[in-house]
């Protein structure tokens, strides 16, 4: 086993890794998208390049069709979405071709309006007791939080056209907006009912590009209680051209076969927006890498032939697990065990081990996971690390459910 290892971590190459996931990253690869489906495409040629066994598998998404728990949604895709402060100076505030998160993900299309719409600023928080006198119809509404709090009141009741955020999500002792703020934050409403949900639209502002439109707000409306005369909020003027519609998501599936009836599957998403490069071009770059110095080493005799099947399926997150899991071809594979690779170019000399146990589900409860725990102990004393440089924790323990 320790020749095999060190026969596989010599041939592995961290630049290839890197080459592959600079290729992903330049997709914008929202689930059920255009730009998805060309990086599904663009991995599919990695792995026939290798002479890799490996097809592209595509699933109706339509809103219409579920797979197991899971209800498919309408693909998306987005050509183009800027928004421009108007009044009281005009400036280009986003532009979806510079930055694919500047709007909030399967926003709504919207025409340019004739004339400029109000921008109104929500700093008094989610409720809508505290923003009872404000006039929101057919305005932007520019809010410091996330967004899915105000849909029902602020869109749905009182007629709020669309929203600008600059919220940045902190995470307690890792990141705060300080950390971020020239960064945006991704967002995405996920549409499961176009019908009867509302039709509305948002684009995202860095935290210093939102704090620089609060203090316009706050000072265009303190002048404007000294005069009246003078304009109470800034306007702006804005585009999505952007279209929902019956679609389909891909899973990529590659196999290196093996000489007995069982397998051994990996999983790892291929979406998320462009450039997303941890999250999840790492996991995706891994498993390619992966499956190309297997297949080498084989190749060279380094290697004995697999005894179980190796099966890799990319996916979009969630939804491409469920998709493949439905599909009856599937069901009748005997798996022995998945592992999911995400987010693996994270810093794990930080704390954070490249395997993670996640604990079984209240509703299925099983030994399973306290059986895990105790085999990982057991292998903790025999490989505290993978480097032998410096030392990396081996394990995280997350009790879920």
């Amino acid at each position: 086993m320790r020749k095999s290892i060190r026969q596989i971590k010599d041939e592995v190459r961290g630049e290839r890794i890197l080459t592959d996931i600079r290729k992903i990253t330049t997709f914008h690869r929202i689930q059920a998208s255009p730009g998805y489906r060309a990086a599904a495409h663009e991995v599919l040629n990695m792995l026939q390049k290798e002479g890799i066994d490996s097809r592209i598998l595509s699933y109706p998404f339509d809103e219409k069709t579920w797979y197991l728990s899971h209800k498919s949604f309408l693909e998306w895709d987005c050509k183009d979405a800027w928004l421009g402060l108007e009044s009281p100076v005009k400036k280009r505030l986003t532009d979806f071709q510079g930055c694919s998160i500047s709007i909030i993900q399967k926003s709504q299309p919207i025409d340019c309006p004739k004339e400029p719409i109000e921008i109104v600023l929500l700093d008094q928080g989610p409720k809508e007791e505290a923003n009872e006198s404000l006039d929101l119809e057919g305005k932007l509404i520019f809010i410091r939080e996330d967004f899915k709090p105000y849909m029902d009141w602020a869109v749905k009741k009182r007629g709020a056209l669309g929203f600008i955020s600059d919220y940045m999500r902190e995470v307690p002792g890792a990141r705060s907006r300080a950390d971020l703020y020239d960064a945006r934050n991704y967002s995405s409403f996920w549409w499961t009912d176009t019908e009867k949900e509302p039709k509305t639209f948002g684009f995202v502002l860095t935290p210093r590009e939102g704090d620089e439109l609060a203090a316009l707000c706050k000072k265009m409306a303190e002048e404007h209680n000294k005069d009246k005369e003078k304009a109470a909020r800034p306007t702006a003027t804005f585009k999505i051209d952007s279209s929902l519609y019956p679609g389909a998501i891909e899973v990529v599936e590659a196999v290196l076969p093996g000489e007995k009836n069982e397998e051994i599957l990996l999983v790892s998403h291929l979406c998320h927006p462009r450039p997303s490069a941890n999250d999840n071009a790492s996991g995706v770059g891994a498993v390619l890498e992966a499956l190309r110095v297997l297949k080498r080493l084989m190749e060279d005799k380094r290697l004995k032939a697999l005894q179980r099947s190796i099966r890799v399926i990319f996916v979009p997150e969630f939804a491409g697990t469920y998709a493949w899991l439905a599909d009856g071809k599937n069901q009748n594979k005997k798996v022995l065990v998945g592992l999911n690779l995400d987010m693996v170019g994270g810093r794990q000399t930080k704390g954070y081990g490249p395997l993670t146990i996640s604990g079984q589900p209240h509703a299925a409860p099983s030994l399973v996971t306290d059986m895990a725990m105790l085999c990982f102990d057991e292998i903790k004393n025999s490989a505290p690390s993978l480097s032998t440089s410096f030392p990396v924790p081996m394990f995280n323990y997350y009790q879920g459910g």
